[in-house]
Order: C-alpha cells, then structure tokens, then sequence
C-alpha cells in the first residue's frame, strides 16, 4: 500500500479530504468528476473553537484538540476518554509510549473484521444513502463484514453533526461517525479510521516523499501534521506513500494562506482522492486484517 499508520491495530496510515459534491452523484463511486478534489479536509466541529490540548514537555511532547467537550486527534479522529487517560498517563509520566502499553488503548481490531453498526434515525436520508453506499464499497472491496446492531454493546453509530469524524478502531461501546458536510468518500474514510487507519502524511518515512511547509499551516493547526513516531505512537507501514490513498491530506490541508501545506519532494501540488479505496489502502487493509483474522471468527 503505500503505508498506513494505525492509531489502531498495527499497520497503516493514510490522508484525507473532504470533496463537497452533495447530490444524488455522490452515490457513484465511478462518477469522473468525483475522483479528486482539493477542497477542505475532513474535520470534526470545524466551526467551533479548538483549544489545544499538551500532554508531555520538551521535545516529548502530543497535543490534541478540545472541541465541544471531544478531544480531536489530526482533525477529524475523535478519542474516547481511556485513551486520552492513556496518553496522559505515559506523557505526563515517562515522557514517552511503548509498545507494551500502546497496545492496551489504541490496538485494538474488529474480531472476525466484523464491524457492527446502526443508523441514526435522525441522519437525513441522503445521507444514510453515503453510509450504505460506503458499507457497500468496503464489503466488496475487503473483507470486513458489516452487521447491523441488534444488542451488540460495540458498535459504529452513523449520526448527523457538525462536520465529519469518527473513533480511532473499535473502542469496545458505542462509537459515532458524524456525518455533517461530507460526502460518500468522506464516509468511507471515516470507516477507515473506525477500523483502524491513519492519515497518510502521519507516516514515519513521509519525509522521503513529501514536503509540509510549515509556515503556511494555520496556527494551532500544525499538530495535525506531526508523524506518528513524533507523536510517540508506534505504528506500521507498507509500501511506499500512497498519494492516491482515501484517507490522505490534499496539498490544500489546514492552509492559512491559500498556499500548499504539503507539496511533492519537486515542489509540485497535489488533490485529494475520494472516490473509493485505492490498491494501496487494500494492501494496508489485507495487512491490518490478515486473512487469521477472518479465520478466527
């Protein structure tokens, strides 16, 4: 894949951007005029006051978002409450996260890579069309199975809101993906984040391939761009960066200036993908749900 840092179970990471397109096409997948945008990126609340959040001191440290009482990792990945406990107890403490621990909080799969789920009745009906068609597109496209939620205690709630964002893996209880000004690509990224992936330009070699200018990042902003490993996560990786990944940043991403926050290592510019998954995310994917997994179910 071109490599998917996971918050979540060990192996990936990817970017993301939301491209605006709210009608019925937004149904199509293979719509042409749907496969790249460079509009505004995925983000939870986006209207609403952002208070930054710094666990650690020096050069150890991690910083979150606070909105409306969510705490907010690279924009649009929402923690619950034990991992932020998490992060804080081995920053504030040893400065640093280990994989011994990292594995209580954050690596955490879908047995079986069976995801259940519900559907907000309130989420209005073109919407739930984003979701089945985006459950539709990662059934057929992996493994995973999607099973509605009859007294299942973990599942992903598909809910209206401000904005687009979802939890980091499967949290062990209810989970929402917030379904507000996105789209159906934007809905299957944020599937991916709840069964695991990170963004692309988050990945630890992104340096090889990329350029995060950061002089043109919003302020308070620049957070979002930090690497895994300098957030003191471990993570994994396969192949080489996936420009063409749903879950990656565009050149556009958190830009104070209308000029690129990310460029190519020749300085060229890029858009963001959300047509579907990419060869690379399915590489990542079938790396992050090895085929034991399915077998164990």
């Amino acid at each position: 894949m071109k490599n998917k840092a996971l918050l979540v179970a060990a192996a990936l990471m990817a970017l993301s951007s939301a491209c605006k397109k709210q009608n019925n096409q937004e149904n199509q997948l293979t719509d042409s005029k749907n496969k790249d945008c460079n509009c505004t990126i995925e983000q939870a609340s986006p209207d609403s006051k952002a208070e930054i959040i710094t666990f650690g001191k020096g050069s150890k440290q991690f910083k979150i978002e606070k909105k409306d009482g969510q705490y907010i990792l690279g924009g649009d990945m929402v923690l619950n409450e034990q991992q932020v406990a998490f992060l804080k107890r081995k920053y504030d403490q040893t400065g640093t996260v280990t994989e011994s621990t990292f594995v209580d909080e954050f690596k955490k799969r879908w047995p079986g890579g069976v995801v259940y789920y519900a559907i907000d009745p309130a989420l209005p009906a073109n919407k739930q069309a984003w979701v089945t068609g985006a459950i539709s597109h990662w059934e057929t496209n992996t493994k995973l199975t999607f099973v509605a939620r009859t007294t299942q205690a973990n599942y992903v709630y598909f809910t209206p809101g401000s904005g687009c964002s979802s939890s980091v893996g499967m949290t062990g209880k209810r989970q929402n993906i917030t379904l507000g000004n996105c789209s159906l690509g934007s809905t299957i990224h944020e599937i991916g984040h709840a069964i695991g992936l990170l963004h692309e330009q988050s990945r630890a070699d992104r340096d090889d391939y990329i350029i995060i200018n950061t002089d043109n990042i919003e302020d308070g902003k620049e957070h979002n761009f930090q690497t895994y490993v300098e957030r003191g996560l471990t993570g994994g990786e396969t192949g080489a960066l996936d420009f063409g990944s749903i879950m990656m940043y565009p050149s556009s991403a958190f830009s104070s200036n209308g000029k690129p926050t990310i460029t190519k290592l020749d300085g060229t510019t890029f858009t963001a993908q959300r047509n579907g998954l990419s060869a690379g995310d399915l590489t990542g994917i079938k790396y992050l749900y090895p085929d034991s997994v399915f077998q164990a179910n």
